[in-house]
């Protein structure tokens, strides 16, 4: 979310509401904290979660109500456009936006519209009610637009538009001058949270029939989680030594590990359109990744390989292919993701939608 904002924030004037159920300072229920965050005005609004959940959607409601009664009248920012992301705070915003007649556009990203998690029926009801009232809808696959009309009914032909996840190409990029050299050790770059969803279980798997194959390789975990959940595997598999946990990192370091890297990979069961993925190439880093969600509109025999999920033999035979056998490119994909991924690139096509619709 954040990459798309500072995308398009060379085009207009903009301001962030961002709404979290973290918990406010204190004994509040409520709490607005404002900033510039990017030299972007930003109100975070933290509240209190209070059973029965229907109270709680009812009290954030009113305050979102009053929030944007007083950015109107007393802040005097009248919005054109209020895009949300995830259609729940759609829901949330619709009734301010029907009374003040304020355009709304979507982006959804989430996976449940793919599959995972598996939500009840009424859910998708309500969603249907956003993506309806929506004068625009971004999806960042083609996966995730077939699935919204699949799960809600509603016929996106007229109004809908992929748009890719963006990248910060000052931070994510390839010079010539790091282009890689040949060298004995492959290192394998994971970038994930350690989350039942990225599948690391098969990762691993994977990875103890690379070492079994005399591979000379290590592979790096950079993501937030519990890494205790995985060591009874990794001594079993007797590969503890060649997968080092980095934790949560910047994405500097994540840029700098990248350049460095051989491939990255993704073992993931569900997905839909990765940010990894767009830094990776970037860098000019290949991926070898499962066939899920988006994915496979983002790779092709130039820039990764694909594999089933759950499939740690393929998986096993994919990383060896990239790693010892093709020759994949780098200035190439680096030079094709800076033109799809960058903020400039993204920007503008959020932009030409603001523009098509408040014609």
């Amino acid at each position: 979310m954040k990459e798309h904002i500072l995308s398009v924030a060379p085009y207009c004037e903009n301001r962030v509401v961002y709404i979290s159920s973290d918990q406010p300072s204190g004994n509040k229920i409520v709490e607005i904290v404002t900033s510039d965050e990017d030299s972007i005005p930003t109100d975070r609004i933290y509240f209190k979660t209070i059973r029965p959940l229907w109270i709680t959607n009812v009290y954030v409601r009113i305050v979102l109500f009053l929030y944007f009664l007083r950015l109107i009248l007393i802040k005097r920012f009248y919005p054109d456009i209020l895009h949300v992301h995830f259609h729940q705070a759609g829901l949330m915003a619709m009734l301010f936006c029907k009374v003040f007649r304020i355009k709304v556009v979507v982006t959804e990203h989430w996976s449940a519209f793919i599959g995972w998690p598996a939500l009840p029926k009424p859910r998708f009801v309500k969603a249907a009610k956003v993506f309806e009232y929506a004068k625009w809808v971004f999806t960042v696959s083609h996966r995730i637009k077939e699935g919204i009309e699949k799960y809600t009914g509603v016929n996106l032909i007229k109004k809908t538009s992929v748009t890719l996840n963006s990248v910060d190409t000052k931070i994510f990029f390839l010079s010539s001058t790091e282009i890689k050299s040949e060298h004995y050790e492959k290192k394998i770059l994971c970038v994930a949270r350690l989350a039942e969803e990225k599948d690391l279980p098969i990762l691993f798997s994977a990875l103890s029939k690379l070492e079994k194959l005399n591979e000379n390789f290590v592979c790096e975990v950079i993501g937030k989680g519990d890494i205790s959940q995985f060591k009874t595997q990794l001594t079993d598999l007797n590969i503890s030594s060649k997968v080092i946990f980095l934790g949560e990192q910047s994405k500097s370091f994540i840029s700098t590990k990248m350049r460095e890297a051989d491939a990255l990979v993704i073992s993931s069961f569900i997905e839909n359109s990765p940010c990894v993925i767009g830094e990776a190439f970037c860098t000019g880093l290949p991926v070898v990744s499962t066939h899920v969600g988006g994915i496979p509109e983002l790779l092709d025999d130039t820039n990764g390989i694909l594999v089933p999920p759950k499939d740690p033999e393929q998986l096993a035979l994919a990383l060896h292919e990239a790693l010892y056998v093709r020759k994949f490119n780098r200035e190439a994909i680096s030079q094709r993701a800076q033109a799809h991924f960058s903020y400039q690139a993204i920007g503008a096509q959020l932009f030409k939608v603001y523009q098509k619709v408040l014609a």
